[in-house]
C-alpha cells in the first residue's frame, strides 16, 4: 500500500498510512516508521511537518538525543524561542547555566 501511495503522490495518505502501521507496529519497526513519515513530511510539507512525527519519536524513546537535536534544530530554524529553551533543558545544554543558547536573541 505504501509504495502505491507513494508512486502516486499522495503524500498525506502515506504518511496516514505510516502512522497507522506504527501504532500496530513493535517499538523496533515503530521507530522505522516513525523516521520515514518525518522525513516524508520534511521533503513534501517543509520541516515543521516532521514534528509531530519527531515528537511521537520522542515518546517512544524519551532520552534520544537525536531526536531532541532535530526538535531543536526545527524550533530554532522557526524562531520558537520558548520551545526551543525547553528542548535544550531536556538535552542538558551547559550554555543554559545563566547564558542564552546559541542561536536565541
Amino acid at each position: 500500500m505504501r509504495c502505491t501511495l507513494e508512486r502516486l503522490g499522495d503524500w498525506n495518505a502515506l504518511l496516514e498510512c505510516l502512522l497507522e502501521e506504527a501504532r500496530n507496529a513493535s517499538p523496533e519497526a515503530r521507530r522505522t516508521l516513525l523516521e520515514r513519515g518525518a522525513a516524508v513530511a520534511t521533503e513534501h510539507f517543509g520541516p515543521d511537518a516532521a514534528l509531530p512525527w519527531l515528537l511521537r519519536m520522542r515518546g517512544e524513546a524519551p532520552g534520544d538525543r537525536s531526536v531532541l537535536e532535530r526538535m531543536a534544530a526545527l524550533h530554532r530554524a522557526a524562531g520558537r524561542r520558548e520551545a526551543l529553551r525547553a528542548v535544550l533543558e531536556e538535552l542538558g545544554d551547559p550554555t543554559l547555566r545563566g547564558e542564552r543558547p546559541a542561536g536565541l536573541p
